[in-house]
């Protein structure tokens, strides 16, 4: 059995030293990735140094972009750049994560079993920097536009994987031969549901999975407020409210394209989005500010269909 080839894409923004740490524990991983690309939407020097003076065996790429294209716009390049190389498997990640020494040696071996049975996209698990599970909704409802918040995210002591239809580029693993079948990221969303939609994208063409096993965790702490257990809202600023709603537009597209959209549906979803941020911009104390985005985002999401 051939060993997949790993490449790490990485998008970075103003946070030099969670980029270092990342590419620290990168470096100090048990089996090393094939390739390294590091996407700086900053396009600064201090982070191209910090990018050169990794120390290790592996090949790392520094691409820095003449304009901030945001989290997507990032991903895209990154994957453009990954999809060149003689890798595998692309696992793409923000710089505010870290990875477990073991991550690869034990992911692996999984990769080889995924592509051989059709799970060619894979969320692995991960941790909050203190140590508790990171909140991800694994599921959506495409025709709502919303992601699933029943799905039971526990899994059981012998259960390997759920079946899923969303990703994230926060830790997801997408093999070659799926971004041949679905493209690069759209790199149009700037921040917000590129990665909900590249999840929708991969699930028309395969059994996207989402695995038990804990690969890195989340360096960053994000605010958030317990609703129950194992649930929880996390707190956003209102430039990313706007784009949840902006957004919304280019998924439409999406659903349409595919025979998915449902004109009553996608409205009840875009309303349940417009309660849900209003909620969290309550919460934020940000009512006034928060709302007026809502609203900006829902209105250019219409201009763009």
């Amino acid at each position: 059995m051939s060993i997949m080839k790993v490449a790490i894409v990485i998008v970075t923004y103003k946070r030099q030293e969670m980029l270092q740490n990342l590419l620290k524990s990168i470096c100090d991983l048990s089996v090393l990735p094939d390739n390294v690309y590091v996407i700086d939407n900053e396009n600064s020097a201090e982070n191209k140094n910090i990018t050169e003076n990794c120390k290790s065996e592996i090949n790392i790429t520094y691409f820095p972009m003449q304009t901030n294209t945001g989290g997507a716009g990032g991903f895209a390049k990154g994957v453009e750049l990954a999809f060149q190389s003689d890798s595998d498997w692309f696992w793409l990640m923000d710089d505010d994560v870290e990875l477990y020494k073991n991550s690869l040696e034990e992911v692996k071996p999984i990769l080889n079993w995924a592509e051989k049975n059709d799970h060619r996209c894979i969320q692995p698990k991960r941790h909050n920097g203190n140590g508790d599970d990171f909140y991800w909704q694994y599921k959506q409802f495409p025709k709502l536009g919303i992601s699933d918040p029943f799905a039971n995210m526990k899994f059981t002591e012998n259960e390997k994987y759920k079946l899923m239809n969303a990703a994230c580029f926060e830790g997801g693993f997408f093999s070659k031969s799926l971004v041949k079948e679905i493209g690069f990221p759209d790199s149009r969303f700037f921040i917000a549901m590129d990665d909900t939609t590249y999840g929708y994208l991969a699930s028309k063409k395969t059994q996207s999975i989402y695995i038990a096993n804990y690969l890195f965790k989340r360096a960053r702490t994000v605010d958030n407020i317990k609703l129950s257990k194992g649930r929880q809202f996390n707190t956003v600023s209102n430039m990313t409210r706007y784009y949840y709603l902006r957004n919304r537009g280019y998924y439409r597209q999406y659903l349409k394209k595919n025979n998915d959209y449902n004109p009553f549906l996608y409205g009840v979803g875009t309303f349940y989005t417009i309660a849900k941020e209003t909620v969290r911009a309550l919460i934020g104390k940000q009512l006034i500010s928060g709302t007026k985005q809502v609203f900006k985002g829902w209105k250019d999401s219409r201009k763009i269909l």
